[in-house]
Formats: structure tokens, C-alpha cells, sequence
């Protein structure tokens, strides 16, 4: 009950001065304004590397599409695996984009199911 009337008290001080009513409301939308300019939620420019094992037709056009988008920066194109931990440890990219041969992932999937 004291906190209620203590709350009471405070907001009727407030808006008593009308220095303080500026402050309270108008400050936090000026500065949700101006902020809002600033900050950019889009994403462009993401430097990821492509690894192409795949000798299909569709990888390559995938990979085309990929290498002329605004959203990614494509900062190298393999046709070997990489060692990926070590790429992601020295920050060359966010990341890395493989395409695999349709053979060699059932061949992997074999393995891990144990068939």
C-alpha cells in the first residue's frame, strides 16, 4: 500500500514541472527517431567461401546466382575441401557454402547409418 502511494506522490511531482514532462515523453521518441535512422537491420556483404565438389549443372548455377548478390561476398570459390575450423578461426568468413557430390553424401549417409 506505501509503494502505491509513493508511486502516486512521484507522478504528481512530475507533472507538476513541466520540465520534466518534456524529458519523460519527449526525449525517448526523439531518440527512437533518431535511431532508428541509424540502425540498419539489412544485411549485405557477407563474405562466405564456396566449396563445389558437385559436377551438376545446378551447382554451378546456384554458385552464379551466389557470386552476383548484394546479400554475399563470395571470397573464394574450391573444388577440394577445406579445413573449415581453421577458416573460421582466422575470421576470413562468415560462412561457407558446400556443394557436394549426390555420390559422395550417400556414401557418407551409408556410413553413419552403418548399411
Amino acid at each position: 500500500m506505501k509503494l502505491f502511494y509513493l508511486f502516486k506522490k512521484e507522478l504528481l511531482e512530475v507533472f507538476r514541472q513541466k520540465e520534466m514532462v518534456a524529458i519523460l515523453f519527449v526525449a525517448p521518441i526523439l531518440q527512437t527517431i533518431l535511431l532508428g535512422y541509424v540502425v540498419r537491420t539489412d544485411v549485405q556483404n557477407i563474405p562466405v567461401k564456396i566449396v563445389n565438389v558437385s559436377s551438376s549443372p545446378d551447382a554451378y548455377r546456384l554458385i552464379n546466382r551466389l557470386t552476383h548478390s548484394p546479400l554475399f561476398q563470395v571470397t573464394g570459390i574450391y573444388h577440394r575441401p577445406l579445413n573449415y575450423q581453421e577458416i573460421f578461426k582466422r575470421g576470413q568468413t562468415k560462412a561457407i557454402i558446400v556443394f557436394a557430390d549426390e555420390n559422395q553424401t550417400e556414401d557418407q549417409e551409408e556410413k553413419k547409418t552403418g548399411q
